[in-house]
């Protein structure tokens, strides 16, 4: 992979966002911390507000409607947010080519919200969870990609 200089990389999960940029060369990478996001960690049981609902039937039978689960509603709204974010970093033309590493939950996400301007800038994309890891980390997943 060769990520030009000011090129950027940008790091997702479900809860957290690096964006990092390449202060090095195409051969020898050197990135760094532009910015971060992190969305507040809010435990299941603070975030329903009460049990499933049970439906009635003409019978004497009922059922139970599944409970939601409401940290994959979470991780599913960041993703949102940072395609709608991406989205218009490349209709201002402020988004450099890219390499894009997301776990594959959210890159699965990702990639149904992201704009062809958005994607055309994208030098690739890599399924891998990679938002905890070290900055050196990171960098030897790019140079292998």
């Amino acid at each position: 992979m060769k990520l030009p200089h000011g090129g950027w990389v940008i790091v997702a999960d479900g809860a957290k966002m690096l964006l990092l940029e390449n202060h090095g060369d195409e051969t020898h990478l050197d990135l760094r911390i532009r910015s971060h996001d992190e969305a507040p960690s809010v435990p299941t049981h603070e975030s329903g507000s009460d049990r499933p609902g049970r439906t009635g039937a003409p019978s004497t039978r009922r059922a139970a409607f599944e409970q939601t689960d409401w940290q994959t509603l979470e991780k599913d709204r960041f993703a949102d947010a940072l395609a709608a974010k991406m989205n218009a970093w490349a209709h201002k033309k402020q988004m450099p080519p890219a390499v894009l590493i997301a776990a594959p939950r959210t890159l699965g996400e990702l990639r149904t919200h992201l704009s062809n301007g958005a994607r055309g800038t994208l030098l690739a994309e890599i399924s891998a969870d990679l938002a905890h890891q070290t900055v050196e980390a990171i960098e030897k997943a790019v140079a292998k990609a």
